[in-house]
C-alpha cells in the first residue's frame, strides 16, 4: 500500500496460502504514492512527460488554490509516514542486535545484515529531494 513491499515476502514460510493470496492482490493494487502523483498532475493539468521534481517544487511554491495546498498537505502526511518508517526500521535494527546479534533473522533473512541495507530506504524519494531545489 505504501509502496515498499517486495514480492520475494509472500515466499516466506511464515503465511499461509490465505494470507499469501491477499498479500500478493494487496501488493497489486495501485499504491499511495501512485496515487498522490496522479492528483498532483491531474490536479495541474501536467502530462507524464513532465518532471515530477519540477511540479512537486512548484506544489511547495504556490498555494493559489484550495487544490494544491491540500496536496501539499498530504505529501507532508506522507513524508511523516515515510520518516516513522525510518525510525522504525532504526529501531527494529536495534531491537534484532539485542536479541539475536548478527544470526540470521527471521523467514531466513541475514538478519542485522539485512536490517542495515533498509536504514537508508525511503518509500518516497522525490518529497525528500525537492527540499534541496526549493
Amino acid at each position: 500500500m505504501s509502496g515498499g513491499g517486495r514480492k520475494a515476502v509472500l515466499e516466506f514460510d511464515f503465511f499461509d496460502d490465505e494470507q499469501r493470496e491477499w498479500l500478493r492482490a494487496v501488493s497489486e493494487a495501485p499504491d499511495v504514492w501512485s496515487g498522490f502523483e496522479h492528483s498532483l498532475r491531474a490536479t495541474t493539468g501536467a502530462s507524464a512527460q513532465d518532471d515530477l521534481l519540477d511540479l512537486v517544487r512548484a506544489l511547495y511554491r504556490s498555494h493559489d488554490a484550495a487544490a494544491l495546498s491540500g496536496l501539499h498537505a498530504v505529501a507532508e502526511l506522507l513524508i511523516d509516514h515515510d520518516e516513522n518508517l525510518a525510525l522504525w526500521r532504526y529501531q527494529h535494527l536495534l531491537m534484532a542486535g539485542r536479541q539475536i546479534g548478527r544470526r540470521p533473522g527471521t523467514g531466513g533473512s541475514e538478519g542485522m545484515a539485512f536490517l542495515d541495507t533498509t536504514l537508508n530506504q525511503r518509500l518516497y524519494p522525490v518529497l525528500w529531494e525537492v527540499r534541496s531545489v526549493l
